[in-house]
Formats: C-alpha cells, structure tokens, sequence
C-alpha cells in the first residue's frame, strides 16, 4: 500500500538516511516526499514502475529519484521541492497561453518579462511557435506588431538570439518571400546554404512557404535525397516540407524519396505515402485542411507537439 500522508522533509531524509540505497518517490507538483522505497524494491523495476503507477492513482502526479541515503541533505529535498515547483508554475502558465487567441499571445510576446518560473528562451519560443499555428489571414492583423518585437535591441526587452531568428523565419515566411528567409539564416548562422541544408526549422519554414521556384525546391530535394547516413530529423522534414509543395516538386522528388526514406515505423511510411501521393497526383485532387493551415492545430493543448493527424502535417487532405 502507498501512504498518503505526506511527510515533512526532516522526516523524509531520517526515512532516505535509514534506507541507504533507495528510490523516493515525490508530489511532482510540490516535491513533497510520499514514500520511500528502501533496497530492495529499487533493485525490482516491475515492482517499482507498479509502486509508481499505485502511487499516482492515489495521490495523483508524482516522480520517483534514486538516491544513496548517505549523500542526501536537507538541501537535497529543498532543491526538489523548490524544481517540483517551478515546473508546476511553468504548466500553469502555459495553460493558461494555450487557450489565448493569437492577438493575447502577441501582447504576451509585447509585455512578458518572462520572469521564473518561465525563462527568456523557452518562454517566448513557444508562444512565437503557438501564434504561428494559425493561419495568415488571421495573423496579417498582427505582423505591425511582430515586426517590431523582432527589431527590438535593447537587453531588457529584446529576444534572445534563437528566439528573433524563429520569430523572423515566421514572418519571412507569413511575407511569402523566400530571400527574406535566406537573408536571416545567413545573418544568424552564416554559410547556411553553402552546402547541404540540415536545420530542421529552416526546411520546416522552406516548406511553409509553399514554394514553386526551382532554388528552395532544390535544397528540400538536396536534404532528402542526400546519399551519406545522417540524422533522420532533417531528412523526415524535407520529405514532410516536399509534401506541402506537391506537384511542383516533381519526379526527382519522389526517386529521392524512394530511394532514402525506408520502410521503419508506420508513421513514417504512412508520411512517406501521402507525401508521395501529393507530389504524384493532380492538385485538383487535393484541398486545404479543414483543422490546420501549417500542419499544427492551433489552439492545441500546450504539451501537444505532433502535426495534424488529419493531413500529417501537410496542411492538404484529399
């Protein structure tokens, strides 16, 4: 049985200190100790991953530390409780973010000072990336005001690096305009498109803008179709960013693909399908997708980071 009375946290470290080795596990909201698991138990992972599971059933979110009783300080405790808490604030903040329409991010983007719990990278990179799931005739209103966080400079105010290089992809992209785009990446991270274009949110972004010129349509060809092994990441988001551009990406599109994208996880083959199917058939056979624009749904819950199920991040059904 898993108690629920929560101990102080002088009564938990006399719990861990007679343990010795030992597996506690916490209130994952306050850091509070519920139980600890002496030895033996820890040595068992069935019985342990049993414990955990009867354990939130009771008491609800929780997670488990492994810990040798000798090491363990009363500061050991305070620290979880004190990231237990943090996290907690964080989750709170980001529900709260995932229910706003696009214009009340925007003024968060404009206002927040991101102060902890949150911080100034994570904080205002997924808000950036939530405004962005919703479609340009809804974000036009706001690009006035996204310009101008972009172009801030100043410490206090302005956005960290990898955040304004985001937050200036999206917009070059929202512009429709492919050099906009070049034009950043080579600022940030020069020497980009001298040779193969691995960054996963530069392809994402090539993608996006749906392109029907030769030059991006050739750097998504390039990545997908590259002959040495590399990191899976880069190649799934050319192939999933050739998908949106369809027909115009042509026949060396789809023989790369073939060619590279093996058989693996039915996600995958089920990607490399429809991304197939929208190059090598008609566009008058494919439409919008009624649930996205860009191939993530906006207002999705904050911890939801999976492409739309309907058109496999896409943004076209048939």
């Amino acid at each position: 049985m898993i108690s629920v009375v929560i101990m102080t946290l002088e009564e938990a470290l006399q719990r861990i200190h007679e343990a010795g080795r030992c597996f506690v596990i916490f209130d994952a909201d306050t850091g509070e100790v519920l139980e600890v698991q002496e030895s033996d138990a820890a040595d068992a992972p069935d019985a342990l991953l049993g414990t955990m599971g009867a354990a939130s059933k009771v008491h609800g979110s929780v997670k488990g530390r492994f810990f040798d009783g000798a090491e363990v300080t009363l500061e050991t405790l305070e620290h979880e409780v004190e990231e237990s808490r943090c996290a907690a604030g964080r989750v709170a903040v980001f529900s709260r973010w995932s229910v706003l329409p696009p214009g009340e991010l925007v003024r968060v983007l404009e206002t927040d000072d991101f102060a902890p719990p949150m911080d100034t990278f994570h904080g205002p990179r997924h808000v950036i990336e939530r405004i962005f799931d919703y479609s340009p005739d809804i974000l036009l209103p706001f690009v006035r005001r996204l310009e101008r966080i972009a172009q801030r400079t100043s410490v206090e105010q302005g956005l960290e690096a990898p955040v304004r290089l985001v937050l200036e992809s999206k917009l070059a992209v929202l512009a429709g305009d492919f050099a906009r785009l070049k034009t950043v990446w080579e600022r940030h991270h020069p020497g980009t498109f001298s040779s193969l274009v691995w960054h996963p949110e530069l392809l994402e972004c090539i993608g996006d803008l749906r392109p029907r010129d030769p030059e991006p349509i050739e750097i998504l060809i390039q990545t997908v179709s590259y002959p040495k092994p590399m990191m899976f990441g880069p190649r799934c988001e050319a192939l999933r960013s050739l998908g949106k551009v369809g027909g115009p990406a042509g026949p060396r599109a789809a023989r790369g693909i073939r060619d590279m994208i093996y058989d693996s996880t039915p996600s995958i083959m089920d990607l490399r399908e429809c991304v197939l199917a929208r190059i090598e058939t008609p566009e008058s056979e494919w439409e919008g997708c009624p649930r996205c624009y860009w191939g993530r749904v906006p207002g999705r819950p904050w911890q939801d980071d999976d492409y739309c199920a309907a058109c496999l991040g896409l943004g076209f059904v048939r």
